[in-house]
């Protein structure tokens, strides 16, 4: 078993969480993999198995609420009446999978832009799948069982959600009593574990991750998907962007200190009829060559502008993932500028 097999397994079976001493026994060399993630649950462990449970001895010892004059809580046997003994709350601390870190790694891994929160009883939002023509959500859950598993996908269904993609640890709670589910939405299933690998604890697509990940967003979202997506940073403004064409058919993107090139075929502005730059794409380089600002004495002012400026709006939302307008209308003369930077090399 790889690494991204013991790490997804892992995020799999902590469920609702256990102490470090247990997850460390169970895990064994896994642990180091997830520990980055994991997050101290509210409430202290209630019950800790019998040390002997491994001979055989199977009782749990009972947690008293109460601490000791001394802080450490006492372990009673209810069971076998074992001897009663002492932990302190350090020990008793439960640890679980902390969503708001996994999450957006898993975005990282997808190349999304991360639009986190709830979606269903253990069910999360990932993002969207970036440039398809309707708005397709990308969830996340880690359920360990398939009556789990079953419950889900009924409530994503109840809230109205028939098309989707639900990324998984792993296929195993998938099985049959999610089937009939499946059949009444058009929804995708990503497993983890079977299209990626660990980059240290970062996990990374692997080369037929990659393909497999980008025919599924064909599949659900059309042809004109993006494959790739800008990392843009948390709370980046559109006026931190900075566009640089190096050529008529690539563009250098930089926010900060991250900085990438992409050719118009990543940044979905391709014709599909010839496989030439589109309309956007032209528009994009012409207003660089205006140094980001149109009007109606520009070389290239066309009433059709209007329209197009909005599908080049649009494109670039999906693509660097800012909110707002990246366009401010220009009150003076009725034109239109870039609100971030944009010129040619």
């Amino acid at each position: 078993m790889n690494s991204s097999n013991i790490f997804w397994k892992s995020v799999e079976a902590i469920g609702q969480g256990a102490r470090e001493a247990a997850l460390k026994r169970y895990l064994s060399e896994a642990y180091g993999l997830i520990r980055p993630y994991l997050m101290p649950c509210p409430n202290l462990a209630s019950q800790i198995a019998c040390p002997r449970t491994l001979e055989g001895h199977g009782c749990q010892y009972r947690i008293v609420e109460e601490p000791e004059p001394d802080g450490t809580h006492a372990a009673v046997c209810d069971q076998h009446h074992c001897p009663t003994r002492f932990h302190t709350r350090e020990e008793l601390v439960r640890y679980t999978v902390n969503p708001q870190l996994i999450i957006p790694a898993i975005a990282r891994c997808l190349g999304l832009h991360p639009q986190i929160g709830p979606m269903a009883d253990d069910a999360w939002q990932i993002g969207h799948i970036p440039g398809s023509a309707m708005i397709v959500p990308v969830l996340f859950t880690r359920v360990k069982e398939e009556i789990s598993m079953r419950r889900v996908l009924q409530s994503l269904i109840l809230k109205g959600s028939r098309r989707f993609v639900l990324v998984t640890p792993s296929v195993r709670y998938l099985g049959n009593p999610c089937s009939p589910l499946h059949a009444q939405i058009n929804g995708q299933t990503l497993p983890l574990d079977e299209v990626t690998e660990m980059n240290g604890h970062e996990p990374v697509l692997t080369v037929a991750g990659r393909v497999r990940w980008k025919k599924l967003k064909e599949t659900i979202g059309g042809p004109a998907v993006l494959g790739v997506t800008f990392p843009t940073p948390a709370n980046a403004a559109w006026h931190d962007l900075t566009l640089v064409f190096r050529d008529g058919h690539t563009v250098v993107a930089s926010i900060g200190h991250i900085k990438a090139a992409y050719t118009f075929q990543d940044m979905g502005m391709v014709n599909r009829k010839n496989l030439a730059p589109d309309e956007q794409w032209q528009l994009l380089y012409q207003f660089a060559e205006e140094m980001g600002v149109f009007t109606w004495s520009s070389q290239y002012a066309d009433h059709r502008n209007k329209k197009r400026k909005g599908r080049l709006a649009a494109r670039l939302k999906a693509f660097f993932g800012i909110p707002g307008s990246p366009f401010s209308f220009r009150q003076e003369d009725g034109g239109w500028e870039t609100v971030f930077n944009i010129r040619i090399a």
